[in-house]
């Protein structure tokens, strides 16, 4: 495939991102040129479409330092550079801040470009174990505390919007076009579990819709208008009319629906002791929502009722509906290994070693 007019910026700029130390695939280099071949089991991964509609502002690369795999991003927001800077500042540097971290600035042509860490989709590969999943929520949540205490709201902190630092997880990479790959093509990428290789970073992505209150998150002036975000089932958003919604508590709803209830308590068995922090973070109205805080403290209050021994070896089962299909073989493997732990960990209790 050709390069579109959208990758042009890419092509016109990799000598000078070669030269700040960035070098972006073969695709874009100035003089590439397509296979000249019909078939595509036989095309390049070049020649396939190299960056997704809409997101052509997203690229990878190699740092040539240290042969890192990152990402790039040119930024034309100042609303988005604002919030990026907030959370780059020293007194935003905590274990707690779980906002992707900027590596290095770029400036090329009067666009800037932030150098970011490669990451992943937060729940791709599946869970495999009750642990796993709860320090997902944990860091989530710390994440979400962290900005709103800084006056800041994501207003789309959604699934989309969730990734998280699979170089550990996964150690040959992965490509940005066909993540199930190594090569863009047919070779599958080969995973570890996040237990092996724990602790897994997670991280709030994409600030183009996110804002500064400086007058904190219980200020009037946090109420906005318009719809915004993945999440289109808000209590707020069901006005005819143009809707208003409080910043901080639409990100509380967001997380708690759309990330807690969707993507763990109805996708993997076992969680459902979770379900009174969904209930409290999802209420129709939203000044009856518990905040950021009180979502973090309540979620570490039900995980400290779990026994620590039987949360380590409890695996999880996602549920038939779930599954994600394309890894059929992976996920009939954690089904048995779920049934088989369950069973004998059944068996233990009965005879009283746990």
């Amino acid at each position: 495939m050709l390069i579109t007019p959208k990758e042009r910026f890419w092509v016109t700029n990799y000598n000078r991102l070669l030269e700040a130390g960035y070098q972006l695939r073969p695709r874009f280099h100035p003089e590439w040129k397509p296979s000249a071949v019909k078939y595509a089991w036989k095309m390049a991964p070049e020649d396939h479409k190299a960056l997704f509609p809409g997101h052509e502002h997203l690229n990878d690369a190699i740092r040539i330092s240290d042969q890192c795999h990152v990402m790039l991003r040119s930024y034309n927001s100042d609303t988005e550079r604002i919030v990026l800077d907030e959370l780059r500042k020293p007194q935003a540097q905590s274990p707690h801040n779980r906002t992707v971290p900027i590596l290095d600035e770029l400036e090329i042509d009067g666009t800037t470009i932030f150098v970011m860490p490669f990451l992943r989709q937060f729940d791709d590969p599946p869970f495999l174990r009750r642990s796993e999943c709860l320090e997902a929520i944990r860091q989530i949540l710390q994440g979400l505390k962290f900005m709103h205490e800084n006056k800041i709201a994501h207003n789309d902190a959604c699934r989309g919007n969730i990734m998280m630092d699979s170089s550990s997880l996964i150690p040959t990479s992965f490509s940005l076009i066909r993540p199930w790959t190594t090569d863009g093509l047919y070779k599958n990428i080969k995973y570890r579990t996040r237990f092996a290789v724990r602790p897994v970073n997670y991280y709030f992505i994409d600030f183009e819709t996110a804002a500064i209150y400086p007058e904190g998150q219980h200020s009037s002036r946090s109420v906005r208008f318009g719809r915004v975000g993945q999440d289109e089932t808000p209590p707020e958003f069901s006005e005819p009319v143009i809707p208003f919604y409080h910043a901080f508590k639409l990100d509380i709803y967001q997380v708690g629906n759309h990330v807690l209830r969707q993507c763990f308590l109805e996708h993997y068995d076992g969680l459902e002791f979770l379900a009174p922090l969904v209930e409290k973070m999802t209420h129709n109205k939203d000044y009856e929502r518990i905040d950021a805080a009180q979502a973090l403290a309540l979620f570490e209050s039900l995980v400290s009722d779990l026994d620590a021994r039987t949360l380590r070896m409890d695996y999880i089962v996602e549920k038939p509906d779930r599954i994600q299909t394309y890894f059929p073989k992976n996920s009939r493997r954690h089904r048995r290994k779920a049934k088989l732990y369950n069973f004998m960990l059944d068996k233990f209790s009965c005879l009283g070693f746990m």
